[in-house]
């Protein structure tokens, strides 16, 4: 699974021991339908230009649990995006304080002008102080059709360090932000990272000042979601047509070409290397990964007991 230019198919973890502690997974310049758990750093993707697509990362270790191998740090990123490029359809779940998409680039990769792009991703963090994205150093990020459930007090994380910069700026289209005690605002805010003000989008840290945009997002508290049917059994995707996120999106139609093309095909949860349900060419998308409908989940397994007979 470790390897340089393609890693796709693998797996790595157990419940017992880490396949590789630390500093993570080197992936590759595609990275495709992967699963990683039991660890506490899953992939440092570090080439430019990077394709990042349907892989599952779940269950994972705090670094202080010495379940997770002798690293003693706090360094819970679960995708450690060290080059831009794309980062599409990846489900995430069951996993602590951190940052799920920590966006960083390393110092081989800052060069000027480069951009970030998420989209279709589903995030689902347990640890109380963590962010679904982490966006650091002066490029531009965007973001489209992301859903996001944590329990901390914002799902977006801006700032500035290690001499990178601040953002040059922070877009962010048609997301689905699920916050335990969210009872705030969906407008960009500018706090203190150990701030108590509960926001759905944060532009935060060592002061930053960054532009952040947010477009047809939703957000809401995990206890409204439920009650619309929204919960991790099914990847917060909605079960009715009258759900927050449906009909409520910009439709980014024209954006799917190149290695954004899969955004115009929502995620498939239970196995998101697949394509989920399409999004319409036009009218309103949904919020969030998902498009409402029949998804397209696993392919079918054929029998094995069956047997030809001639006559």
């Amino acid at each position: 699974m470790v390897g340089l230019p393609h890693d796709q198919n693998g797996s790595c973890g157990s419940p017992t021991t880490a396949c590789y502690t630390g500093s993570g997974i080197a992936a590759g310049y595609i990275t495709k339908n992967n699963v990683c758990e039991h660890t506490n750093n899953c992939f440092g993707v570090g080439i430019p230009g990077t394709l990042f697509e349907g892989n599952i990362i779940h269950d994972m270790y705090l670094s202080t649990d010495t379940a997770s191998g002798s690293d003693t740090g706090n360094h819970e990123n679960q995708i450690y995006g060290k080059c831009w490029g794309y980062y599409i359809g990846n489900v995430v779940y069951n996993t602590p304080a951190g940052a799920t998409l920590q966006l960083y680039p390393a110092s081989y990769c800052q060069i000027a002008g480069q951009t970030f792009y998420t989209a279709n991703n589903m995030f689902d963090m347990t640890g109380s102080y963590s962010q679904c994205w982490v966006d650091r150093g002066a490029w531009d990020f965007y973001h489209y059709n992301d859903t996001c459930k944590t329990p901390g007090a914002f799902s977006y994380f801006s700032r500035s360090s290690g001499g990178s910069g601040c953002p040059n700026s922070i877009h962010i289209t048609n997301a689905q932000v699920i916050i335990d005690s969210y009872a705030g605002t969906t407008a960009p805010q500018s706090t203190s990272s150990t701030g108590a003000s509960i926001t759905a989008f944060a532009n935060v840290d060592n002061g930053c000042s960054t532009a952040v945009s947010v477009t047809t997002s939703v957000a809401q508290s995990t206890a409204a979601a439920n009650a619309q049917g929204y919960s991790l059994s099914n990847g917060w995707q909605p079960s009715s047509g009258s759900n927050a996120s449906v009909g409520k999106g910009t439709n980014e139609t024209a954006l799917c070409m190149g290695s954004l093309a899969p955004l115009c095909s929502a995620l498939n949860y239970l196995n998101p290397i697949l394509p989920g349900t399409a999004r319409p060419a036009s009218g309103a998308w949904d919020v969030g990964a998902y498009q409402f409908g029949v998804p397209m989940l696993h392919p079918a397994i054929p029998p094995s007991n069956l047997m030809l007979s001639a006559h």
